[in-house]
């Protein structure tokens, strides 16, 4: 084995080698690196990687070389619009040295030879960095990152309840706030966040949940617990209130694994939104235009119906919830419960066993209903800006799980 770390060493260098696409720079990187140093390409930048990083390291050290956004001169986001994807967190900002957040640099290759922060704001004294080479004419593609794509609005992904009385976690992607929602009221207040889920929830660093965002949640019957859901996957996890304390109870797992029931069904790829009955062990599960009610106690687990939306909710026809919900919390008054959509949510007597629910003043916009959240640092909608790679002010340890940590 010692005799063969120095080969894997050379084949990982003469990988980076081939692979990168400017000569000069290649050179260069390779003349003034240390021979136990590595370059990693990544998409906003270099980063520089020591050997003993690699053999000695929990979890890797990456150190930024270059912050810039570097953008394929050759796209053409208007060329097809129906093909354009709305990108969800890209990355702009990285953390600098104090902890605090920083437009990163967007650099068009090879046609820009104006460099523009990711805020939109220009710096025309700038020059190309050599390893660039030149740029000789400026293109649109900057005003489209920085503008169009930074400027995609998203409300609300998931939300489950807390066991504390009135408050509430609000997922944005992979942010999320706590609020004291002030049932019957414009009282509410946000108590902690904007934060990183990985920030806020440390165990789930590392994790789908924190890197891609949380699709759905729902607060179980057992104290401190929620299941949360990232695409097909899921966990459960103590959230701990008012701690750094959480942790994974059970996962991450598929949805297929966690909920054997839900096998052959639309809800064993992902779940748009969920929140738990008054009636113990029972929650109500959302997917485009159906729902699942199920049981999910231990010894008692089972799928109680599925069936279309407005087949079960008889207060939602008619109504932008009958063809889908995006986030849902149970209240802390009984058989009422908060559904979001976009930019619009309703609070609802959800009447569990019969179709006699309905809706509490109507389907109205979240601004100005929930002023906590358009306060003077407004929170929603929400910029579609990500984070790069960062470091954490804390690290979990999980047992042998050995996860590096990147935003991208």
């Amino acid at each position: 084995m010692r005799y063969m770390l120095p080969v894997v060493f050379g084949l990982l260098r003469l990988l980076v080698t081939v692979t990168s696409t400017r000569p000069k720079m290649r050179s260069a990187l390779l003349l003034a690196l240390p021979l136990n140093t590595f370059v990693l390409p990544n998409v906003s930048g270099l980063f520089l990687m020591e050997e003993s990083t690699l053999n000695y390291c929990r979890y890797t050290r990456r150190e930024r070389f270059g912050n810039l956004i570097r953008v394929n001169g050759s796209f053409n986001p208007q060329s097809h619009p129906s093909r354009c994807l709305n990108i969800r967190r890209p990355v702009f900002d990285y953390q600098n040295t104090n902890g605090t957040r920083a437009s990163l640099a967007i650099n068009i290759w090879p046609l820009e030879r104006q460099k523009r922060l990711a805020d939109g704001s220009n710096t025309t004294d700038w020059k190309a960095p050599a390893e660039v080479g030149p740029q000789p004419l400026i293109v649109h593609h900057s005003d489209w990152y920085s503008g169009d794509v930074a400027d995609f609005g998203s409300y609300i992904n998931a939300a489950f309840r807390s066991s504390r009385k009135n408050e509430a976690y609000l997922f944005m992607t992979n942010e999320y706030v706590l609020i004291d929602y002030a049932p019957a009221t414009t009282n509410d207040k946000v108590l902690k966040g904007p934060l990183l889920i990985c920030d806020g929830f440390p165990s789930l660093t590392g994790t789908a949940f924190a890197e891609h965002g949380i699709d759905c949640a729902f607060a179980s019957h057992n104290g401190n617990e929620a299941f949360i859901f990232s695409g097909n996957l899921c966990a459960l996890i103590d959230y701990a209130p008012v701690t750094k304390n959480d942790k994974i109870i059970k996962g991450p797992m598929t949805i297929r694994a966690m909920f054997p029931f839900f096998k052959g069904t639309v809800f064993e790829s992902g779940i748009d939104a969920a929140f738990e009955s008054t009636r113990k062990y029972e929650a109500y599960l959302f997917r485009d235009k159906k729902y699942d009610h199920i049981n999910y106690g231990s010894g008692s687990a089972r799928l109680i119906h599925l069936q279309l939306i407005t087949d079960g909710f008889h207060g939602l026809r008619n109504t932008i919830f009958a063809s889908g919900i995006e986030a849902a919390f149970a209240s802390h008054r009984t058989k009422e419960a908060y559904l979001f959509k976009g930019d619009s949510y309703a609070l609802i007597n959800f009447a569990p066993g019969t179709t006699n629910d309905y809706i509490i003043g109507g389907v109205k916009k979240i601004l100005p209903n929930w002023p906590s959240l358009e306060s003077l640092r407004p929170i929603l909608p929400r910029k579609n800006r990500g984070l790069d790679v960062h470091d954490h002010s804390s690290r979990v340890d999980d047992g042998d799980r050995d996860q590096d940590h990147d935003e991208l």
